[in-house]
């Protein structure tokens, strides 16, 4: 059984590794405009709450790293 440590941590990278760069794929990626536009809104308003920030090739990371 995992501690909430080990459980924090792995739901963290499953979102930073899958969630959210599948998510970027899903709104039209970061080569397209459309898609581009949802990253810039989600890295301005939704990033700074949720401490994750889009990176330009649709990867993500904590805010800080």
């Amino acid at each position: 059984e995992f501690n909430d440590e080990i459980r924090r941590h792995l739901a963290d990278n499953v979102a930073l590794d899958y969630v959210v760069p599948q998510w970027v794929n899903r709104v039209g990626g970061t080569d397209t405009p459309e898609g581009r536009e949802v990253v810039r809104l989600f890295n301005e308003y939704v990033g700074p709450i949720a401490g994750i920030v889009i990176n330009d090739d649709g990867s993500a990371s904590p805010i800080g790293n």
